[in-house]
């Protein structure tokens, strides 16, 4: 069933050419940082926000994860005043620079190690009463650039080299080795994340596929241990206390209903626990027991919601704007 589950948002995927796709992400945090010298926070934020939005308007915006960053800094090069109209103005003229980099075992505080995949410079001019204002004038007129076909072009060279860097069986085999260390550091979302990262038609996808199923299997098995023993509490504190009986059955019912019944072995130890005050229950809780025991047997509906379990695995690792350009 595993073995279905990852397959299905595989065909999935290829159905819509998701994954055919290159997969960029821009960090908040990361600009900030970048701009910190020339831009205050609410500028380095509004930044973030416009090249997002100029991204969207050449790709298709969703979350997840990718090992490709996308780094916009803005340079300013020269504030002057001018006197020509009814009020002094204020003029900035900035220059935007557009980096994708290839980050290894990225963190939202900072990248340790990278490798430049392509870069864009643009000018931008922008107009105020003050030096401040100008700047985030500036900010605002990057909006405008998406009429231009280079920034277009750009990524889609940037998507080129991406394709041409994922060929090379060393630098598709070092994904690979971040999962793994992900995996062996217990962070599952994230090895399985990196596995979600590997494009189709690199060299490695296929090992990347059989790694998610086994990363997959060992999540679920340490998830599904770590319910059992909150099962076993709400159960043992059920017969003790009849006036809290009905608070700690509720508890046990929900947490069956969240375990992932292919841990087969943990599976069956949580029924075990469930059928000992399954006699007691009331008929509320029985009818959504009841109910539960019915989806399980339901196999299309089972399938249906462990895709979306392991979509979600992936899609909330990294809460950062993630880029899928065509």
């Amino acid at each position: 069933m595993i073995f279905a589950l990852i397959y299905g948002i595989v065909g999935l995927a290829q159905e819509t050419g998701d994954l055919d796709a290159i997969k960029l992400f821009i960090d908040k945090n990361d600009v900030q940082l970048e701009n910190s010298e020339d831009l205050n926070d609410p500028q380095a934020d509004r930044l973030f926000q416009r090249v997002s939005q100029l991204m969207n308007r050449v790709g298709i915006t969703e979350y997840g994860y990718s090992t490709f960053l996308v780094t916009p800094k803005l340079d300013v090069i020269s504030v002057t005043e001018s006197d020509a109209g009814i009020a002094k103005t204020v003029l900035a003229e900035c220059e935007l620079f557009l980096t994708v980099k290839r980050v290894f075992n990225s963190t939202r505080k900072q990248t340790e190690g990278s490798a430049t995949m392509n870069t864009y410079s643009k000018k931008i001019m922008g107009s105020g009463y003050t030096k401040s204002e100008a700047i985030s004038n500036a900010i605002s007129n990057i909006n405008s650039l998406d009429k231009n076909d280079g920034i277009k072009k750009f990524f889609e060279i940037t998507k080129k080299k991406i394709n041409d860097y994922y060929q090379n069986p060393v630098n598709c085999d070092n994904v690979l080795k971040e999962a793994k260390q992900a995996l062996a550091m217990k962070n599952y979302r994230k090895s399985i994340a990196l596995s979600f990262s590997v494009p189709t038609n690199a060299p490695c996808y296929k090992k990347a596929y059989d790694d998610a199923i086994l990363v997959y299997n060992t999540y679920i098995e340490d998830e599904c241990e770590r319910q059992l023993i909150q099962m076993k509490i709400h159960a043992a504190l059920a017969q003790k206390s009849d006036a809290d009986f009905k608070t700690h059955c509720d508890s046990v019912v929900k947490i069956m209903g969240e375990i992932e019944p292919s841990a087969e072995k943990c599976y069956a130890a949580a029924k075990v626990i469930i059928a000992g005050i399954e006699q007691k229950l009331n008929e509320q809780q029985k009818r959504e027991w009841e109910a539960y025991k019915l989806t399980v047997t339901d196999r299309n509906r089972l399938e249906r919601e462990r895709l979306k379990a392991i979509q979600k695995i992936n899609v909330n690792y990294v809460p950062s704007e993630t880029i899928i350009i065509k």
